[in-house]
């Protein structure tokens, strides 16, 4: 009679984030040019960015208004002085202000006739909000106007913080962070990259999956099943056939049968 195949057992079943023996990640470079993984790589937490925005205006954006309304209409209110407008007024990025109230917050100077920005509630002249109060870019040092990217405890120009990878401005809301060199990358670009994908159902294993190793491969503790009756075979000794792993139950009608 055919001798039943031997038992085999799996390698490891552990959380993604310890590691096995022999689980380490080959580091050598990859297939078609792509970059090695860096090491511990594919267990980066997803990151997340958030997008402001620091609103700029010229000097054609202040209207000048010679009557203030009439009527039953509501009047304006200054923004600066709180008060209600009975005169002429400006309006500037959707706010009234008396004629001689629109100035900047730090040099008092009239902003009718040069740019502006409002900031945290303020207007100031670009001149100084560039020279004393925008942030600047972790990457290019230049002042931030218009969308501001904070990201890593750090503020960037949207097109200053791009994926390592494609060099394309990572725009969504999620990124990832090699853990060995800092680099950032997009997620698409990281999945394809670097993620450890179950060798049953081919999707990403996740840091909090649990996982097994065998056939040299990884796969989701619920993916690795026999191939006859599908019971899970997480913490059982199995038969390997081809490739397939069979429970105990069915090993001998595999090695008989075929």
């Amino acid at each position: 009679a055919p001798t039943p195949a031997r038992p085999a057992h799996i390698k490891s079943a552990h959380p993604f984030g310890q590691r096995a023996s022999g689980s380490k990640c080959d580091s050598s470079p990859s297939p078609g040019g792509r970059p090695s993984r860096p090491e511990g790589s594919g267990r980066s937490p997803v990151n997340r960015l958030s997008q402001s925005q620091v609103h700029r205006g010229e000097a054609g954006d202040v209207l000048l208004h010679h009557e203030s309304v009439s009527g039953s209409a509501e009047r304006p209110v200054c923004f600066t002085c709180k008060a209600t407008i009975r005169g002429p007024y400006l309006t500037a990025l959707n706010h009234y202000f008396c004629p001689d109230h629109f100035t900047c917050g730090h040099c008092k100077k009239r902003l009718t006739q040069s740019a502006f920005v409002k900031q945290k509630g303020e207007f100031f002249c670009e001149a100084d909000f560039t020279a004393y109060l925008a942030p600047r870019c972790a990457k290019c040092a230049q002042p931030v106007v218009g969308t501001v990217v904070t990201a890593l405890e750090r503020q960037w120009h949207s097109g200053c913080f791009v994926c390592l990878h494609c060099q394309k401005p990572i725009n969504d809301s999620t990124f990832r962070v090699a853990d060995d060199d800092g680099q950032v990358y997009c997620e698409e670009d990281w999945q394809q990259l670097f993620q450890v994908k179950c060798g049953k159902c081919d999707k990403p294993i996740e840091e909090i999956d649990r996982f097994l190793e065998a056939f040299g491969k990884r796969f989701h503790a619920v993916c690795f099943t026999c191939a006859a009756c599908m019971c899970p075979l997480e913490g059982k000794p199995f038969h390997a056939r081809d490739g397939k792993a069979f429970c105990r139950a069915h090993a001998h009608a595999v090695a008989v049968f075929g």
